[in-house]
């Protein structure tokens, strides 16, 4: 009886935790790229000033719902240590002032790479070819430092540029662990985008609790670090 007992309590935390995950990518979808993907929606019906601001808007908002959705992922699905939504708006809130100007930088290099690589890919000479590789592989590697950057957002505070230092020291210090943060965040993508949206309540979810496992112990580190020298 207690074995069954046992087993009903584990199938029903893994229940609590899938629902957990839902909640937590339905509030990271409608802060952050919800409102992205309105302006570019709207953007036929609205003016071209209304749209560019909505667009900018959800720019803006992107970073700190990453970050919010890492630490609430980590706290909530992972520690089971807090509650939700209270977890997610202090976050969010916290981040949100110290972010908007890094997240347009970010979200502006993102638009001309992307653009670069779309013309590039057009044009068949060896040197075009060379440039289109070389954007594809500076544009992955800018993707692998922002993911460790959002995790360190989620943990230490700070100025703009410590904190960009420090991620782009972990990036390159746990390399393995970064390399498999990004393979995982591209799986997380390709799934969500070429088989179904309705994995997007999940997979994202899923994918950050796999990126807390290999994030946190390098976080773990340079917070020991930190506490060493403060004593």
């Amino acid at each position: 009886m207690t074995m069954f007992n046992s087993e009903d309590n584990k199938i029903i935390q893994a229940l609590g935790r899938i629902g957990n995950l839902i909640l937590i990518n339905l509030l990271w979808i409608v802060f952050g790229p919800a409102i992205s993907l309105a302006g570019l929606f709207f953007g036929y019906v609205l003016p071209m000033w209304a749209s560019m601001l909505i667009i900018t808007l959800g720019t803006i908002m992107i970073m700190p719902a990453n970050i919010a959705f890492y630490y609430t992922v980590n706290k909530v699905v992972r520690k089971d240590e807090s509650f939700i939504i209270s977890t997610f708006f202090s976050s969010y809130l916290r981040v949100f002032g110290k972010t908007c100007f890094l997240s347009l930088i970010l979200g502006s290099t993102t638009i001309l790479v992307y653009l670069n690589v779309n013309y590039l890919s057009t044009v068949s000479e060896l040197k075009s070819l060379i440039l289109l590789y070389s954007n594809i592989v500076i544009f992955f590697m800018g993707l692998a430092w922002y993911l460790v950057l959002v995790a360190v957002y989620s943990r230490f505070k700070g100025k703009m540029k410590f904190l960009a230092d420090l991620s782009l020291e972990m990036a390159i210090r746990f390399l393995p662990r970064t390399v498999g943060i990004l393979i995982i965040t591209v799986a997380a993508f390709l799934v969500c985008s070429n088989i179904s949206l309705v994995f997007l309540l999940v997979i994202p979810g899923a994918a950050v609790l796999l990126i807390c496992f290999l994030a946190e112990p390098m976080l773990s580190k340079y917070t020991k670090q930190e506490n060493d020298s403060e004593e």
